[in-house]
């Protein structure tokens, strides 16, 4: 117990250390496809924590890097993610020019920079390609928390998802706030841990809206990954995405690409 309260103490602090920092992080946040991420755009990802921006990329290139991701996979480019069917291709960016552009968009490095009020560097963008599975689990498992902290991702639907069916990013909306995962994890829950199991799902989220995320081939997610949140498991077809992991400019990356496995 104490240490779950330590966590909580730990997390409130290092919001006042980026609270202190707030007026000097105003970048400008044009992405690479000229859309500018603007302040109603920061505070609906302060408030829900999470927002889609439509039509980042087009339909052509959205089929371009499908292909490249289909042909890696059969040069046994990648690893498995949680599930057999959930197959990562860490750095994509070193594969791939589309995949380096979003890598490098400033504006997305920027306007995450503005969100967390410190510097961020972006690891690696990792292509995702989901099949259906046996195991009912979807992206990178089932439900957790990234981070017991304010964390972000940008990911691209390269696949349209009408319906949770189509393997939908989930999320309870405003759960990523410093105070709920104290309460949720530290008083509530009293366990640190980043998994969480359905049936604690079911008991201690009921205080949230949960909400499915659908979109075209081409939208773009971002989203603070210290939000409860699952990719839903996937009833047929396959669904193909590119993740961009952002980090604190003080994380190692050589040791966070050997914890996913990379090196």
């Amino acid at each position: 117990m104490k240490q779950l309260i330590q966590i909580y103490f730990e997390n409130l602090f290092e919001k006042y250390k980026k609270f202190k920092l707030s007026k000097r992080w105003k970048l400008p946040t044009t992405l690479n496809n000229g859309t500018k991420l603007t302040t109603q755009n920061l505070s609906l990802l302060r408030k829900e924590g999470l927002i889609v921006i439509p039509n980042y990329l087009d339909q052509d290139n959205c089929s371009k890097i499908i292909e490249e991701i289909i042909n890696l996979k059969h040069q046994s480019v990648g690893i498995s993610g949680a599930a057999e069917s959930d197959w990562r291709i860490y750095n994509f960016d070193s594969y791939s020019m589309l995949g380096n552009l979003f890598y490098k968009d400033l504006g997305l490095i920027n306007f995450f920079t503005n969100y967390l009020k410190a510097p961020i560097y972006n690891l690696t963008t990792l292509a995702g390609m989901l099949n259906p599975s046996t195991d009912q689990l979807g992206s990178g498992g089932d439900w957790h928390r990234d981070v017991n902290h304010p964390q972000v991702k940008a990911m691209i639907y390269l696949t349209d998802v009408s319906k949770v069916d189509d393997g939908s990013f989930q999320y309870y909306a405003s759960s990523h706030k410093i105070k709920n995962i104290g309460i949720d994890s530290g008083l509530i829950r009293k366990n640190a841990s980043t998994r969480w199991t359905q049936e604690e799902v079911n008991r201690y989220m009921t205080k949230y809206d949960l909400n499915s995320v659908f979109g075209k081939a081409g939208d773009l997610v971002l989203f603070d990954t210290s939000l409860v949140h699952r990719g839903a498991p996937l009833k047929n077809g396959q669904r193909f995405a590119l993740t961009n992991y952002y980090y604190d400019i003080g994380v190692d990356s050589i040791s966070m690409l050997r914890h996913f496995g990379v090196l």
